[in-house]
């Protein structure tokens, strides 16, 4: 209206406009980020109550087996060994099934 009555030059009018529609795609390209990020998260909570689920069958256990050890662990990564101050030293990295790797173990 204001333009049309002349009290908005088209040019502040356009530059405006531009902003706005500017301002539009980036909310959402935000919108769309936070998205994938909390699907991302759902999927993780997922898989760890997945995996909490599966290990509390075991919560008495005294002894690992085959049978426990396929079911829980997905691989075992073992690095090569390397001598650190008159040590060899080897790091193992444990990939559980449903969750991936926690910190490697040296």
């Amino acid at each position: 209206e204001d333009v049309s009555k002349g009290l908005l030059p088209e040019k502040r009018f356009q530059m405006l406009a531009d902003r706005y529609d500017k301002e539009q795609a980036e909310l959402t390209e935000k919108i769309e980020q936070y998205e994938r990020e909390g699907r991302a998260e759902h999927d993780q909570l997922d898989k760890i109550q997945d995996f909490i689920d599966e290990v509390s069958k075991y919560a008495g256990i005294t002894e690992l087996n085959y049978k426990i050890l396929h079911q829980l662990i997905d691989k075992i990564l073992v690095s090569r060994a390397e001598k650190v101050d008159g040590e060899y030293v080897q790091k193992i990295q444990i990939f559980y099934r449903f969750i991936g790797p926690l910190d490697a173990i040296e």
